[in-house]
């Protein structure tokens, strides 16, 4: 049992429970760690409290306030009698838990929370570098997007898919720790390559199947899994005339991060979007803000 279920905020504390017949157990471990980490930490159990013929062990951990991600973890019970039996191994997902006595089955099949996809109005296409330095041969390499969460709880962009306005071109995303958190901004890039990237690392990497056009009036959205191009899956969708100077991107106001008022980039014209006027951390070469809010008025 986890309490809560699913927490709000990336920076939550988080409290795990195992029930089991009394003094069969002298407590155990929980191992827990975050999407993106490679190994995992340790909390020990504690006895919480002890009901008819039961103990009740607790364990807590604090999440570490990434916006983007999801926490997953295992139980390692011990036994009262360790010359007997070994350690019990918990794990599996919300609905159904498994145990073992393989500590390798638990690594491969942590439980992980069930997180829910997005609605209509709760992602919004916040910024967007249209035209990026042309770092390699190819500038399609270096493009990217980030995206804001507007709802109140974390969600899933696994499976939802991106589209442009080439007939066939669609991306589904596979990674099922693109979980972004309540205000988050993430990003989606052609590239894992901080070179390409011109100097940072996007959340998801969608390849070059979805190209900005410079030069001609192009589109891209993001939707729900289903049948690209149908009402019913859209999620967000902007579109443009022609691209804005090259290396800057174009950033939706504060003001504005609403699913409807970022439908058209025309900075000229509409007081919506703006440009970029912070250079990247590292390369110092790009304007954007990628996973941040706008930095222009």
């Amino acid at each position: 049992m986890r309490s809560p279920l699913l927490p709000t905020s990336a920076s939550a504390t988080v409290s795990v429970y195992f029930g089991v017949t009394s003094k069969q157990a002298l407590g155990g471990r929980l191992h827990w760690k975050w999407s993106s980490d490679a190994a995992y930490q340790v909390a020990s159990f504690s006895l919480k409290a002890t009901q008819s013929n039961s103990d009740y062990w607790s364990a807590s951990f604090a999440l570490p306030n990434k916006n983007v991600g999801i926490f997953q973890y295992y139980i390692e019970v011990t036994p009262t009698d360790t010359k007997s039996y070994l350690p019990t191994f918990l794990y599996g997902s919300d609905s159904a838990s498994t145990k073992a006595t393989s500590e390798a089955a638990a690594i491969a099949a942590p439980y992980l929370p069930t997180v829910r996809l997005p609605a209509k109005g709760e992602v919004v296409i916040s910024e967007v570098m249209i035209n990026a330095r042309n770092i390699t041969a190819s500038e399609g390499d270096s493009e990217w997007f980030e995206v804001y969460n507007k709802a109140s709880q974390p969600i899933s962009l696994s499976t939802c898919i991106i589209s442009d306005a080439t007939v066939g071109n669609a991306h589904t995303i596979s990674d099922q720790f693109l979980v972004l958190w309540p205000g988050a901004y993430g990003v989606l890039g052609a590239s894992m390559d901080a070179v390409k990237m011109d100097g940072f690392l996007p959340d998801y990497a969608y390849g070059t199947s979805i190209m900005f056009g410079n030069s001609s009036a192009d589109w891209f959205q993001i939707g729900l899994p289903g049948v690209v191009g149908d009402a019913s899956t859209l999620l967000d969708r902007v579109s443009w005339t022609s691209s804005d100077k090259e290396g800057t991107s174009v950033q939706l106001k504060a003001t504005k991060m609403n699913d409807a008022d970022n439908d058209v980039v025309n900075i000229a014209m509409d007081g919506n979007w703006c440009r970029s006027t912070k250079t990247y951390p590292t390369a110092n070469m790009s304007f954007g803000t990628p996973k941040a809010g706008p930095d222009c008025p």
